[in-house]
C-alpha cells in the first residue's frame, strides 16, 4: 500500500538535521549523567540519540533486565560518571553522517514515497520490484473523519459513529477490528481489507483488480444515530462535557423555580 507520495516540505526535512558542532562541544564536557541533560539537545526523544545515550548508561544490580530497558533514564543515577568525550564522538561519527546523506537526498531526490505493508514471508511468493512512474497523482498521508458520541443521561458514552471523508460511517461499538497473526488475519475478516486493489504500471493509470467500493462494509456497521432507542444525546465535544452542560441547565432551573415559589409566598403573606 502507498502510505504517501510527494514532495518533501520543509517541516519532514528539518526532523533529521546532523546534530549541530556547539552542542556536541558542549555534551563533550560533560562527566556525569546529569551533565547530558543539561546540554540541552533539542530533541531528547529521537531514536538515534537515545540508542547512543542508553549505551552509556550502566544498569544498577538491583533491577530487573525488563524493567531497566522499558525505561533506562528512570533508574540511571543521575550522577554516574559519563564519559563526554567519546558520547560526543560516538553522534559524530554514527549518527551526523546519516542524517547528512538524509539532507542531501532531501535536497536533491525531494520526492518520496513511503510504503506499508503486513505480508508475512509466506505469503510474498515474488520479490517485490519497484518503479518510478510520473503519471501517477500524489498520495496524501492526511486522512481526515469526524466522530459524533452518544451519551447516556450521566454523561456516559454508548457508542462513537465515525464518518469518513468519502461518505461511508460506521458504529465503533458495532465494528470488529482487524487483527493479523502469523501472517493471517484472524479477527475482523467481515470486513475488505483493502477498499480497491489496483495494479500499478510504468506508465499510464493503474489497472483495477478488485473494488470494495460498493459494500465495503457490512450492514451490521453501517451508521445507527439512535444506537439503543432511547433518547441519548448526541454531541460532537465528548460525552463528559454534555453531561456537565445538563447538570449546569438543570440547576439554573431549579434554582429560578425556587425564585418564582419564593416570591409567590411573599406576595401571599402580605
Amino acid at each position: 500500500m502507498t502510505d504517501f507520495a510527494g514532495r518533501i516540505d520543509s517541516q519532514l526535512a528539518d526532523i533529521l538535521k546532523p546534530f549541530p558542532e556547539d552542542y556536541l562541544n558542549r555534551v563533550a564536557q560533560a562527566t556525569i549523567v546529569s551533565d547530558l541533560y543539561n546540554a540541552q539537545i533539542n530533541d531528547p526523544t529521537n531514536p538515534d540519540y537515545q540508542r547512543v545515550f542508553r549505551s552509556f548508561l550502566v544498569k544498577p544490580e538491583d533491577i530487573s533486565e525488563e524493567d531497566y530497558q522499558s525505561c533506562p533514564e528512570c533508574y540511571v543515577d543521575p550522577n554516574q560518571p559519563v564519559d563526554g568525550m567519546a558520547f560526543a564522538e560516538k553522534i559524530r561519527t554514527e549518527i551526523n553522517p546519516v542524517y547528512e546523506h538524509i539532507q542531501y537526498l532531501n535536497q536533491n531526490l525531494n520526492y518520496l514515497t513511503r510504503l506499508y505493508t503486513t505480508l508475512s514471508p509466506q505469503e510474498m511468493e515474488d520479490d517485490p520490484s519497484f518503479s518510478i512512474n510520473q503519471d501517477l497523482e500524489d498520495v496524501s498521508n492526511l486522512h481526515t473523519a469526524n466522530g459524533r458520541m452518544s451519551c447516556d443521561s450521566e454523561g456516559n458514552e454508548i457508542s462513537t459513529d465515525v464518518t469518513l471523508a468519502n461518505g461511508q460511517s460506521f458504529n465503533t461499538k458495532l465494528i470488529e477490528p482487524t487483527q493479523r497473526q502469523d501472517g493471517m488475519t484472524v479477527r475482523g475478516t467481515s470486513v475488505p481489507a483493502a477498499l480497491i486493489v489496483e495494479q500499478l504500471m510504468e506508465a499510464g493509470q493503474a489497472e483495477l483488480i478488485m473494488s470494495n467500493e460498493e459494500n465495503a462494509l457490512p450492514e451490521n456497521v453501517q451508521m445507527n444515530a439512535n444506537t439503543n432507542g432511547l433518547g441519548n444525546q448526541s454531541r460532537e465535544d465528548g460525552c463528559q462535557q454534555s453531561s456537565g452542560i445538563s447538570q449546569l441547565l438543570t440547576l439554573i432551573v431549579v434554582f429560578l423555580m425556587g425564585l418564582m415559589l419564593r416570591n409567590r409566598r411573599t406576595k401571599t403573606a402580605d
